[in-house]
């Protein structure tokens, strides 16, 4: 819901939106909740002193990069070419590890005057250089850190999005099942949702929500599958309108670029998911949290997937007879459905059974988000849950919750 791309804590208070829909039902609990703020050097001797330790860091991060060699195996057979990745290697090496020092000075200094131990806290997407040495600190000093996952992620849990935090909570079940496989306790806490539902028409309104081309990303690896995505414009029958609802942190540039390329697709810029929701017939997106917020819409949804993505458990919620990837493969699904539409058949069962298989609590419903641990002494830390004889790991968000209680 942010114009032109815009993607800024101060862009998004101008527009008197919430930054982290995540954290909304926390704000209707904020008298149980202490707000404090890390801070970074304030005076010329303290940013001397940070500046020499973070000098000393980035020498023993390039140092022992070096010492490596020019490619790294891991014992599992992968193997690294550091010089291939050269940039790569020379980022880390200096602004992670710059990033990662000047957080961690700023906690150890709010640690001077806090006393965590005990406590419970929340952050917000501690996978990065500078938010997770703050978590592990936190931990250390006795604290329990609950990390807010981004959004209804869907991804392969382990690398990347890995967070330090003792227990991630997350919108979606599938979330919470991967970090569980990987021996991290995890809390399904439900997820924000302001799509309303509808009856399914047989309209000709086609909205196309995509995520391939983030500008912060190094390299723009899946813009080649943004463009496969629209060409199912050139492909559209005679009558179909097609609105673009690009990712608003996509690069502006990038979005231009393919949008250029048809006449025949609208881009939308400046109104919220549910406007846009709202105006649509159907559906079509890629695999994001927008997906699982359009499965309540009502309307029929078909999802752009990756052919990495067709048959892992992440995903297992999306129906084949839903998935496309070349951008033929679309039309003939979507127009079938709107054949079943106009004879006064159903055609949202398939929707209906994702909602089912992403929550897991019998209504097809994110579950109502009980803010009681914000209040509580920590969660313990406990084994990984097993899976039981039909293969479904056991209920680990009622033992949260009862440890918390």
């Amino acid at each position: 819901t942010m114009k032109d791309g815009l993607r800024s804590e101060t862009d998004l208070s101008s527009l008197k939106l919430e930054s982290w829909q995540g954290l909304g039902p926390l704000l209707s609990h904020v008298e149980d909740l202490e707000v404090d703020q890390l801070v970074g050097p304030e005076t010329w001797p303290q940013l001397i002193e940070c500046t020499l330790g973070a000098t000393r860091s980035v020498a023993m991060a390039t140092v022992r990069a070096a010492m490596l060699g020019p490619s790294v195996r891991e014992p599992a057979g992968t193997e690294h070419d550091l010089l291939g990745s050269l940039e790569g290697v020379a980022r880390f090496c200096t602004m992670d590890v710059l990033r990662a020092y000047d957080a961690a000075w700023a906690t150890r200094r709010a640690l001077r005057r806090l006393d965590v131990h005990g406590d419970k806290i929340v952050t917000v997407g501690s996978n990065s250089a500078n938010a997770a040495p703050p978590c592990v600190l936190l931990e250390r000093a006795g604290a329990t850190t609950f990390d807010f996952f981004h959004g209804g992620g869907i991804e392969h849990i382990p690398g990347p999005v890995e967070s330090p935090a003792t227990v991630h909570v997350c919108w979606i079940e599938q979330d919470a099942d991967m970090f569980r496989a990987v021996g991290k306790p995890a809390l399904e806490a439900g997820m924000p949702l302001k799509i309303e539902q509808r009856t399914p028409a047989a309209g000709l309104k086609v909205l196309i929500l995509s995520n391939y081309v983030h500008r912060d990303e190094p390299r723009l690896i899946l813009r080649p599958f943004q463009d496969e995505l629209l060409r199912i414009a050139t492909l559209a029958p005679k009558g179909f309108q097609l609105r673009w609802r690009a990712h608003p942190a996509d690069s502006p540039a990038e979005v231009q670029r393919t949008l250029a390329r048809h006449a025949n697709v609208t881009l939308s810029k400046g109104a919220t998911l549910e406007r846009d929701i709202g105006w649509a017939d159907y559906i079509v997106a890629t695999v994001s949290t927008t997906t699982l917020e359009s499965m309540f819409s009502g309307v029929p949804v078909f999802i752009h997937a990756l052919p990495i993505q067709a048959d892992r458990h992440p995903f297992a919620f999306m129906a084949k007879e839903r998935m496309f990837f070349h951008a033929e493969e679309l039309w003939p699904m979507l127009l079938a459905v709107h054949e079943d539409l106009k004879a006064g058949r159903p055609a949202t069962a398939f929707e209906a059974r994702a909602r089912a298989m992403v929550f897991r609590n019998g209504s097809g419903r994110p579950s109502q988000f009980d803010p009681s641990w914000t209040r509580a002494s920590p969660v313990t830390k406990f084994a990984p849950a097993k899976t039981n004889g039909g293969g479904h790991h056991e209920d680990v968000r009622a033992k949260l919750l009862q440890a918390t209680r």
